[in-house]
């Protein structure tokens, strides 16, 4: 109860504060390094966060949710005690679930998608809180990093051999095992650095591509990691070009060959598409938030809204059938480069009754930008969210 009276006093003085300005926003979307796409510590990123909200007073409110992970929450505390009051936007804890569901009328074929878990209640620190979260989802996130894992180092790695990048002589158990090898020295220094001792949410870190392009820089197969990034990042015309310039001058062929190479592989090695190894379906990513009072979100609908027959109808269709009664609670309705389905998401969730949020993104990687145009969700919608019975 204590909790809950601090979460509206919280809402309440975010409500007073946008009062004071105009076109106050939160960007309830962001990683921090334990998404393993930078390796900066809590500190640096809370300076993100200070630092973005030094350039835009209107930014009132960030959400932190990293990929399968609560790791950053206690670090986090302790970082906020570095900074003076008002410096920081207010900080939403929150998690990023990484589940799948089968794409109606196509038996097998698994869509991965992302729920956004926002936990209200840990605005202000509670370790009694923290500890009944903990308790609750720590058993499914290890399965579900572990899961991440294989995928990455097994089906990642293969790519690379079919694709042709990694040499057909060299051996793939031996290049699995120095990789495998990292991940675990990674778990070691995280584990020696953050969380420290007596905290207590000690999850195995995440891990990405990045293992694997550090080890094959090492072994000569790739020069840069700009050029091992080209090779798994999504298919882009601006990343085939650059890929091109690259084979170009490393493999000595002409402007035309490189580009018709740099087509073929450019983002020939994504993974992420794959989603066959999942065993947490959505459904029971969004049971699982709500079973530890979190408020569970469907993050990008435009990722997933493709990969329907009749795109956004058929996705709107599958959320009320599926999703909504599985307990959903929102959709990311802001979000970059989603701005065409941002008015239609909007209406489906005032039309069901749930929650419109949105956000940036930003993995600390350059792709995207905290409080960037496009991902602003207006205060209004968080407020709703945070606590809809807070008097306006």
């Amino acid at each position: 109860m204590q909790q809950i009276v601090k979460t509206r006093k919280t809402v309440k003085r975010l409500r007073e504060e946008a009062k004071k300005r105009v076109n106050v926003f939160g960007d309830l979307h962001t990683h921090t390094a334990f998404s393993r796409e930078a390796d900066n510590f809590l500190e640096i990123r809370l300076k993100d966060y200070a630092e973005a909200k030094r350039k835009m007073p209107e930014l009132g409110i960030v959400g932190v949710v990293d990929h399968d992970t609560l790791n950053y929450l206690e670090p986090m505390y302790r970082a906020k005690r570095l900074f003076d009051s008002g410096e920081l936007p207010l900080l939403l804890p929150g998690i990023e679930i990484t589940s799948a569901f089968e794409l109606p009328g196509a038996k097998g074929e698994l869509v991965r998608t992302h729920l956004l878990g926002y936990f209200p209640q840990l605005i202000e620190e509670d370790s009694t809180v923290i500890r009944q979260i903990n308790e609750a989802l720590e058993p499914t996130m290890q399965k579900v990093l572990d899961d991440r894992r294989k995928k990455i180092f097994e089906t990642g790695l293969s790519y690379f051999f079919d694709n042709r990048i990694i040499p057909s002589n060299w051996d793939f158990n031996e290049l699995k095992a120095e990789v495998l090898k990292r991940y675990e020295q990674d778990k070691d220094y995280v584990a020696s650095m953050e969380p420290k001792e007596g905290d207590i949410i000690n999850w195995p870190i995440n891990t990405s591509d990045k293992l694997i392009l550090d080890v094959l820089i090492e072994k000569g197969a790739i020069g840069t990691y700009e050029e091992g990034k080209l090779y798994v990042d999504r298919i882009n015309e601006d990343r085939i070009r650059r890929l091109g310039m690259i084979l170009a001058k490393k493999e000595s062929l002409s402007e035309t060959e490189a580009l018709k190479e740099a087509k073929r592989l450019q983002g020939s090695c994504h993974v992420d598409g794959n989603a066959a190894h999942y065993e947490l379906t959505t459904q029971k990513a969004i049971a699982l938030i709500r079973s530890v009072g979190g408020i569970p979100i469907l993050a990008h609908p435009m990722v997933i809204l493709k990969k329907f027959k009749d795109g956004v109808n058929d996705f709107f269709s599958y959320c009320k059938k599926e999703l909504l009664p599985a307990g959903l609670q929102g959709i990311e309705a802001f979000y970059p480069k989603q701005d065409f389905f941002t008015p239609l998401i909007i209406q489906f969730c005032k039309n069901n009754g749930i929650h419109i949020t949105g956000g940036s993104d930003d993995h600390q990687d350059g792709r995207n930008h905290i409080g960037e145009k496009g991902a602003r969700c207006p205060i209004e919608y968080i407020t709703d969210m945070l606590d809809p019975n807070v008097n306006k």
